[in-house]
């Protein structure tokens, strides 16, 4: 059978990009790739499968792509400057200085490796020369969104933030911002009015941030979506599915909202020096790709082989293992991918003696938060409140589905909730209590996690290394003039104070 058209797979690829889907674009790129190995443009398509991986925190396979791109794209900037980014996030800082020199030696005006240089900086020489660095920049008659994002992420530790809302503001009405340009920069301005209590000013922001990324998104679909999960997996249709031979009991799932406290959680996990983790993985639902190629789109179980869940299990824990190293010996790996919420019913049978963490939130707060995120990557849902309405009360409602069903099937795949509000005020007792879950003894280290020192590359990274802190508790106050459309969507999810 001749192979498709480079057209059709890029096609694809770009209406997955589109929906957030971007392991299905991964996987057609590289499909492109596969089937055309003298395709003309395969170094640009190579660059794009780079950077897509480096969206999905796939590190290592976005710096082994994009190398392999430099060397088919030896006079592209962007190249080594992507590429410096995926070695900074995977820890190998001095590599990273090597490709942005590169990307420089390339282009010296290069303004996003300029950027992104200074702001390495601040590590080794401080804030004050970092900042320094990029009005020198600037003095060169350089001007781009990341140098003034580098400033506004730095200026606020030299009691500069006024200036860096001056700054972020003039950017964001010059000609020639593209709209996701734009985007970042009025969510970075949002987060500094409201650290300054400035909080209509803040919301405006947010509100113009959203609109700048002009998301797609069906609300309807999803509500569709968790219907069917809850109708199809039935404590019988789990049973009838067939377990691996790799019980998995060293992995750790901790899921729920984007924003309801995963990323807490993982760091006190991690700290124990048993556990690793392997941040925000994309495997499970990979994992879960293989099943529906053997048992049809609406995962008809009673069509999956146990070679089908060999497979699949097997791709899921190599990729954990893989991901979660630095520690010899781990016991326990985690998995921090919030939206695994929605696969737990395969996972309970895929590894029989994982544990869960399901995080909850006051949901006006998850709101909130989520609003003023600029998320990397999907989340469609997040940029209108009756949409994230909608999302927290279906993810709800399927989490309500699995507590009551899997303990039905299996009592080896245990599942706890970790409530934001109580860890983060009664952190000891919580802490012990989930430790325990998991199956570790206790060790104090869990509750010094904050002095562990690492790059984090999360949706709430500006919260690593802070410790236990309640000043996001009941944030939704600030702007409760503005809860209409979350309260209307949330339904009988909406809390009654």
């Amino acid at each position: 059978m001749p192979a498709k058209l480079p057209s059709l797979y890029l096609k694809e690829a770009e209406r997955q990009i589109g929906v957030g889907d971007l392991a299905g674009a991964a996987d057609s790129y590289s499909a492109l790739l596969k089937a055309h190995p003298k395709y003309m443009h395969r170094g640009r398509i190579r660059h794009r499968l780079g950077t897509v991986y480096s969206r999905l925190g796939e590190w290592d396979q976005a710096i082994t792509t994009l190398t392999k791109a430099t060397r088919e794209r030896p006079g592209n900037a962007d190249v080594f400057y992507h590429l410096a980014q995926a070695q900074i996030y995977a820890e190998r800082r001095e590599d990273a200085i090597r490709s942005l020199e590169s990307a420089l030696g390339i282009d010296p005006d290069h303004a996003d490796s300029l950027a992104r240089m200074a702001a390495m900086t601040q590590f080794t020489e401080g804030a004050d020369e970092a900042i320094a660095q990029v009005e020198a920049i600037e003095r060169r008659g350089i001007r781009s969104a990341s140098l003034v994002l580098t400033f506004a992420s730095l200026a606020p530790k030299l009691g500069r933030t006024d200036e860096a809302i001056r700054r972020l503001g003039a950017m964001v009405d010059e000609p020639g911002v593209d709209d996701s340009d734009r985007a970042g920069l009025l969510f970075n301005m949002a987060y500094l009015l409201d650290r300054e209590e400035r909080y209509d000013e803040a919301w405006e922001a947010a509100e113009r941030g959203n609109r700048s990324l002009d998301a797609r998104h069906d609300p309807g679909q999803f509500d569709r979506e968790v219907d069917r999960i809850i109708e199809t997996a039935t404590p019988e249709q789990l049973r009838a599915m067939p377990e691996p031979v790799d019980r998995a009991a060293d992995a750790v799932l901790i899921v729920g909202s984007p924003r309801s406290g995963t990323t807490l959680i993982e760091q006190i996990i991690e700290a124990h020096p048993r556990s690793d983790t392997a941040g925000e993985m994309d495997s499970l639902p990979r994992a879960v790709r293989v099943l529906r190629r053997a048992a049809g789109p609406t995962l008809d179980i009673a069509r999956i082989r146990r070679p089908d869940v060999i497979k699949a299990s097997g791709l899921y824990l190599t990729n954990l293992r893989e991901r979660a190293s630095r520690v010899k010996g781990a016991a326990r790996r985690v998995d921090k991918q919030p939206h695994n919420w929605e696969h737990l019913g395969i996972a309970s049978r895929l590894l029989p003696e994982a544990s869960v963490i399901y995080c909850e939130r006051d949901p006006r707060d998850i709101a909130i938060s989520t609003f003023f995120r600029n998320f990397v990557a999907g989340h469609q849902y997040s940029t209108r409140l009756d949409w994230i309405g909608r999302y927290l009360r279906g993810s709800r409602r399927v989490m309500r589905h699995w507590m009551d069903v899997i303990p039905r099937v299996t009592d080896s795949f245990k599942i706890t909730t970790a409530r934001y509000e109580q860890v983060v005020t009664n952190p000891e007792e919580e802490t012990r209590r989930l430790i325990d879950h998991i199956g570790l003894e206790w060790d104090e280290a869990c509750l010094r996690f904050s002095e562990r020192r690492r790059v984090v590359v999360t949706l709430s990274a500006d919260q690593v290394g802070r410790g236990v802190y309640t000043d996001s508790l009941q944030r939704w106050r600030r702007y409760e003039k503005y809860m209409g459309p979350l309260m209307e969507a949330l339904g009988d999810e909406a809390p009654s104070d």
